[in-house]
C-alpha cells in the first residue's frame, strides 16, 4: 500500500477527529496535560525536531514563493510592453498599425500552445530549471525584435516569445499551489498582484524611451533594459531546489492524487469528479477573463460612442480599469488571510455585477462621474477573481497538478482570445455592459456546482493525510482498539 493512504473501504476518519488528535498531541508535547513520565521526554524531543524541520521548510517555501513572485512581476513587465510598442513595430516592419496588430494574434496562439504543453513538461522536468530556461529564451527573442523588419518574421517571433512566457505563467501558478496547497490563497493573490505591478510599470518605461528618442522604432529598444529586469529573478531559480509536483499516478511527478489501490469503480469516480472540477474551473476562467478583456478592450469605444468621451479621456478610463484590477489584487492579499476562497469569489462576483447593473441603470443619465466611479469599482471587484479561482480547488482539498493548471490556463487564454471578438461583433446591437453582465450568469452556476456539488466532504482530506500521517495513524489505531482490542498489536 502506498504511504499515507487510507482506502475508502477502511475506517472513515472525520476531519474533526484528526483535529482533536492534533490538540491532544500538542497537549502531550508539554503545552497542556502531561504524559506519563517515561513517554514525555521522547515526545518533547520529537516535537522539537519536528518544529525545527517545519520552520526550515517554511523559510524555504517563503524564499521559493518570493522568487516566483519576482519572476511573475518580470512576466508582467514583458506582457505589458507589447501594446505601447505597437507603433514602433509598425515603423520597423513598414506596415500600417492595423497590420502590425497581427502580433497580438501571434502572441495569443503562442500563449495557447505553450499553456497546453507546459503542464506535461513541468511534471517530468525540474520546475525551477524549466521556468528559468523559458525566461532566458523569451528574453533572447525579445532583444531580437528591434532588428526584425519583416512582419511575418515578427509574427512568428512574437508567437514563440508568448509560448515561453506561458510556461512561466503555468510554472509560477503550479509551483505556488504545490508549495502551499490549501493555504495557497494569500500567496496566489500576491503572485498575481506582482504581475499587475509589472504590467503597470512597463508602459511607463516604454513611454520614457518614446519621449527621449525621436526615431519611430525607438520604443523597441526598451526591450533591452526590460530584459535585464526579467533576467535578475531567474538567477535564484538555478540555486533553489524545486518542489515536487503531485502526479496522477506517482512516478516522477511526486505523490499521486488518485488512490491507485482503490477498486476500478472508485478510481473512475475519483477521476471523473477531479476532472469535472478542473474543467469547470477552466470554463469559469474562460468566462471571467473574457469579461475582463472585453470590458478593458471595448470600454474605450463604449465611452466614446455613448458618453461622447474625447481628448484622450477614453484611454485614461481604460488605464483606470487596469489599475483598479491591480488595486483589487492588493486588497485581496490581507482579505485572503481572513476569508475563504469561496467567500472572496462570491463577494467579488456580487460586487462586479452590482457595478454593471448600476452602469446599465444609469446609462440614460450620461453622467461621466458614474462611469468613472463604477469602472474603478468594477476593476477592484474583478481583480482578485483569477487568483482566487485558481486557488479554489486546493482550498477544497483538490490538488492541482501542472497538467491540471495547464488546462485551467488554456481556458483563460481562450477566453481572452474569443470573447472580445464575440462581444465586439454584437456591440452594435447589444450593449457592452449587458454582454459582460451576461457572462456572470453561467459563472455563478459553475461556482455553485464546484463549491456545493463537486467539493469532497467525506472521510479524511488527502492534504491532511499527506501533511500529518502520524495523526491519521493515531486516530486509526484508537478506532481499531475500540472495535477490536486484539487488533492493537497489528495496527
Amino acid at each position: 500500500m502506498p504511504k499515507n493512504r487510507i482506502h475508502d473501504e477502511e475506517i472513515h476518519i472525520p476531519l474533526e477527529e484528526i483535529e482533536k488528535e492534533r490538540i491532544v498531541e500538542r497537549q502531550d508535547s508539554g503545552d497542556g496535560i502531561p504524559l506519563e513520565e517515561e513517554e514525555k521526554g521522547e515526545n518533547v524531543k520529537e516535537s522539537l525536531v519536528t518544529g525545527e524541520s517545519h520552520m526550515t521548510n517554511l523559510k524555504k517555501n517563503k524564499l521559493l514563493t518570493i522568487t516566483y513572485c519576482a519572476n511573475f512581476l518580470a512576466l508582467g513587465l514583458s506582457y505589458g510592453s507589447v501594446g505601447p510598442t505597437l507603433y514602433a513595430i509598425a515603423h520597423n516592419t513598414n506596415q500600417h498599425v492595423e497590420v502590425a496588430g497581427s502580433v497580438f494574434t501571434g502572441r495569443g496562439m503562442g500563449w495557447l500552445i505553450g499553456s497546453a504543453s507546459a503542464g506535461r513538461i513541468y511534471e517530468v522536468a525540474n520546475g525551477n530549471h524549466t521556468m528559468a530556461t523559458a525566461a532566458i529564451i523569451q528574453v533572447l527573442i525579445m532583444v531580437s525584435l528591434p532588428f526584425i523588419s519583416n512582419i511575418y518574421v515578427m509574427f512568428v517571433a512574437s508567437a514563440f516569445q508568448a509560448l515561453f512566457m506561458s510556461w512561466i505563467d503555468v510554472g509560477c501558478n503550479a509551483l505556488v499551489m504545490t508549495i502551499w496547497k490549501d493555504k495557497a490563497g494569500t500567496w496566489m493573490q500576491f503572485l498575481h498582484f506582482c504581475f499587475g505591478v509589472g504590467a503597470s510599470i512597463s508602459p511607463f518605461i516604454v513611454g520614457i524611451f518614446i519621449s527621449s528618442f525621436e526615431h519611430g522604432g525607438a520604443a523597441l529598444w526598451t526591450y533591452f533594459p526590460l530584459s535585464i529586469g526579467i533576467l535578475i529573478p531567474v538567477i535564484p531559480l538555478f540555486l533553489l531546489q524545486s518542489p515536487k509536483f503531485q502526479g496522477e499516478g506517482g512516478g516522477e511527478g511526486g505523490n499521486e492524487i488518485f488512490d491507485q489501490d482503490a477498486d476500478p469503480a472508485t478510481l473512475k469516480k475519483q477521476k471523473i469528479r477531479y476532472y469535472s472540477m478542473i474543467g469547470l474551473v477552466a470554463f469559469y476562467l474562460f468566462l471571467y477573463v473574457g469579461a475582463e478583456s472585453s470590458y478593458g478592450g471595448w470600454i474605450t469605444v463604449y465611452s466614446k460612442s455613448i458618453y461622447g468621451f474625447d481628448g484622450g479621456d477614453e484611454a485614461f478610463l481604460t488605464g483606470l480599469f487596469w489599475i483598479a484590477i491591480t488595486v483589487g489584487r492588493a486588497i485581496a492579499i490581507p482579505m485572503s488571510m481572513k476569508c475563504s476562497e469561496k467567500t472572496i469569489l462570491a463577494t467579488n462576483m456580487a460586487g462586479s455585477m452590482v457595478c454593471l447593473i448600476v452602469l446599465l441603470a444609469c446609462q440614460s443619465l450620461l453622467n461621466p462621474k458614474i462611469l468613472w466611479g463604477m469602472t474603478f469599482l468594477f476593476g477592484v471587484s474583478m481583480g482578485p477573481i483569477f487568483a482566487t479561482a485558481l486557488s479554489l480547488p486546493p482550498s477544497l482539498n483538490v490538488l492541482l497538478t501542472p497538467r491540471a493548471t495547464s488546462i485551467v490556463v488554456v481556458g483563460a487564454s481562450l477566453g481572452e482570445m474569443v470573447m472580445p471578438m464575440i462581444v465586439g461583433f454584437f456591440m452594435s446591437s447589444v450593449s457592452l455592459l449587458f454582454q459582460v453582465l451576461a457572462l456572470f450568469v453561467p459563472a455563478i452556476v459553475i461556482y455553485f456546482i464546484v463549491v456545493f456539488g463537486l467539493a469532497p466532504r467525506t472521510t479524511t482530506s488527502k492534504l491532511i493525510i499527506d501533511q500529518h500521517p502520524s495523526l491519521v495513524h493515531n486516530v486509526k489505531h484508537k478506532k481499531l482498539k475500540q472495535s477490536d482490542p486484539a487488533a492493537e498489536d497489528n495496527a
